[in-house]
């Protein structure tokens, strides 16, 4: 290979069409002393390292991964934070921002704000459940939700607390029509974490429904508009929310209120964090490693292998 080369150490979900001038992207592992960068995926990297690496002068190590750092409070040890010189996660202070939510959403939400569907909605709320509600991680949201269930009626389509049985299409396209037929939709993230922001907040606004909002503390940064969003946080307990959702229901002008913002251009922020993910994050991260080399100063190796 010539030029510069970025080694995917332990795999990676899709690599880029195109990437910047100069740069081979490549997974195969032969090309580590060689290679300019070499990205690791952290959780599973234990299990993948074949012997104890050490890091070739000149070498950018660099660290991805979109679990949340909850889950993996070893990912925050200084010993792993010293050992790579760059950072991708979901995290809006990363290096380069690896998110969960796609830059298509900018254009779904734009598209929905020309129609404003208020009435002919029923008067329910709808939840697509996943495995992950299953586990010991999740034991919050999932109690919450469980307990919101017996006070106002959620149909639930998935694997779990199955009322529906959804589409066998499992396109974007097929879930937004499901969601569209709603008041509300159930928008419970697996785990409550600063800048860890899913599909699950973005499907029902691009739907033209309102999410219930269970996650990020900071999601109203994520929000396109103002209230477009109701914030399970704000309420005392399951309860207290399934009141509000009913008197939504019986108060067209305070549900009304949830599709303003459609009215108002899109905030600058949120157009800002999709306007970002029209690039690929390996040819961010190609562009980043070249901008680090560019200011980096003569550093000691490190060593890295299995615990």
């Amino acid at each position: 290979m010539t030029g510069k080369i970025m080694l995917l150490y332990n795999g990676f979900p899709s690599l880029p069409e195109n990437v910047p001038a100069g740069w081979t992207v490549t997974t195969d592992r032969r090309c580590f002393q060689q290679a300019d960068a070499v990205v690791f995926r952290l959780p599973n990297l234990y299990r993948e390292l074949e012997r104890e690496l050490e890091q070739s002068p000149g070498q950018l190590w660099v660290a991805w991964h979109t679990e949340p750092e909850k889950h993996y409070p070893w990912f925050r040890a200084p010993e792993i934070r010293e050992t790579f010189d760059l950072w991708m996660s979901y995290r809006q202070d990363a290096d380069v921002v690896y998110p969960h939510y796609r830059y298509e959403y900018a254009e779904h939400i734009a598209a929905g704000r020309k129609h404003i569907p208020v009435s002919g909605k029923i008067n329910q709320s709808a939840c697509y459940l996943k495995e992950w509600m299953k586990t010991d991680k999740t034991a919050e949201c999932r109690i919450y939700l469980k307990e919101l269930m017996k006070h106002t009626e959620v149909e639930s389509f998935g694997k779990l607390y199955v009322h529906k049985q959804p589409s066998d299409d499992c396109s974007l396209e097929a879930k937004l029509n499901m969601y569209r037929a709603y008041k509300f939709v159930i928008a419970f993230e697996d785990t409550a974490e600063t800048d860890y922001v899913t599909e699950k907040f973005f499907d029902p606004l691009a739907a033209g429904s309102v999410p219930v909002y269970w996650g990020a503390p900071n999601i109203d940064c994520f929000a396109p508009g103002d209230n477009c969003f109701v914030d399970v946080c704000q309420f005392e307990s399951p309860r207290s929310l399934a009141a509000f959702i009913h008197a939504c229901y019986a108060d067209e002008q305070l549900y009304a209120g949830f599709f303003d913002w459609k009215n108002r251009p899109l905030r600058p922020s949120f157009l800002h964090k999709m306007d970002i993910q029209t690039a690929h994050p390996l040819v961010r991260l190609c562009r980043k490693v070249d901008e680090k080399r560019l200011s980096q100063q003569d550093k000691p190796s490190h060593e890295y292998g299995k615990a």
